[in-house]
């Protein structure tokens, strides 16, 4: 619908369980209201009833994902299905054009082995070269400005009247102003074996973000593990090291940063002590002793002094597998069922 008609407001009724909506910008949506049964629904006839529902508004987003991405531990099962995946075709975001210049976020895991070699990934915008850049077996990110024009139309976008004030569905309408509709262009993600030798080695990109000027924006950097999920509780969760850091963009302002998760004291005898350092400076302690969501400032002049990178510890961790050489060895503090930046 936006490829076509980019000024559209959809109306998207979601099933509380999945985890697509990851695939869009979080910037773009709002959630009207939730429709919910009010009892356990009896596993015995599926489908015969309406599920719950989650109803939301959502105007034309900054970008949208298309096939061959891993946000989530989801859409990481559909792509491994379908066979796809940067190494095999480019990974394609759908990215709505600007004048403006922008922040490129872009995260994810070199799945080779430590003895392979590095990944060379390369970003293209609508067939031009953005960023190359080779990455090590294992986690990274990547932050990239993008100048200004780098997402600009280039002739595609054309003059379209559009009508103000429409409604779209019952409990809210939204008012169209711009005169000129903007299109979307593909930016695409490309992954080969930086040594030329033609070896495919799997690469999952796990975290995505492309934002205008002022727009806030986080990622997971050093010390988190692969998105997870359960379809028994419907959570979606990393798991974090007892050090771990976070990239927060600078604004020139204090932020919020918000941090909800699990109740230590499943894995605990006592709830850890949890700190958050912005440029050597303690912002932020707190003891969880139940299941937890913080809100946390960062001040804007600590976030611009440490370029951005947050650091998260936590005085209690474990090893899963601690008892067998095979098994589990991640070293797991916190379980966080979401993060975001307002």
């Amino acid at each position: 619908e936006w490829r076509a008609n980019p000024s559209s407001t959809v109306a998207f009724v979601a099933d509380p369980r999945r985890t697509d909506l990851a695939l869009f910008d979080p910037h773009a949506r709002r959630l009207i209201k939730q429709f919910t049964w009010g009892f356990t629904e009896p596993p015995f006839v599926g489908g015969a009833r309406p599920g719950d529902s989650d109803l939301y508004a959502m105007s034309p987003p900054g970008w949208m994902l298309d096939r061959g991405w891993a946000l989530t531990a989801e859409v990481a099962g559909i792509t491994a299905r379908d066979g796809l995946g940067p190494q095999r075709q480019p990974s394609v975001a759908w990215v709505r054009t600007r004048g403006t210049d922008a922040t490129l976020l872009l995260g994810g895991r070199n799945l080779g082995q430590p003895s392979d070699p590095e990944v060379r990934i390369r970003v293209s915008v609508n067939g031009r070269a953005l960023e190359t850049f080779d990455v090590k077996p294992g986690f990274f990110l990547r932050v990239v400005t993008l100048p200004a024009g780098a997402l600009a139309a280039g002739g595609v976008t054309s003059a379209v009247p559009v009508a103000s004030g429409t409604s779209v569905a019952s409990g809210f309408s939204r008012t169209i102003t711009t005169e000129q509709a903007e299109s979307y262009i593909p930016l695409e993600v490309k992954s080969e074996a930086a040594d030329g030798s033609g070896r495919e080695i799997a690469v999952a990109l796990e975290q995505f973000d492309l934002q205008s000027p002022g727009t806030p924006m986080a990622a997971l950097d050093t010390g988190w593990q692969e998105p997870e999920y359960s379809p028994l509780t419907a959570r979606s969760w990393h798991w974090m090291a007892e050090r771990a850091t976070m990239w927060v963009r600078p604004l020139g302002r204090d932020v919020i940063l918000t941090l909800s998760g699990e109740s230590p004291l499943r894995y605990f005898d006592e709830p850890p002590t949890v700190t958050i350092t912005v440029a050597g400076r303690q912002v932020a302690r707190f003891v969880p002793a139940d299941d937890f969501t913080q809100d946390i400032i960062l001040p804007g002049e600590a976030l611009a002094a440490a370029g951005g990178r947050v650091l998260v510890e936590s005085d209690k961790w474990f090893v899963p597998g601690k008892q067998d050489a095979a098994a589990d060895r991640r070293h797991l503090a916190l379980r966080v069922y979401s993060y975001s930046v307002q």
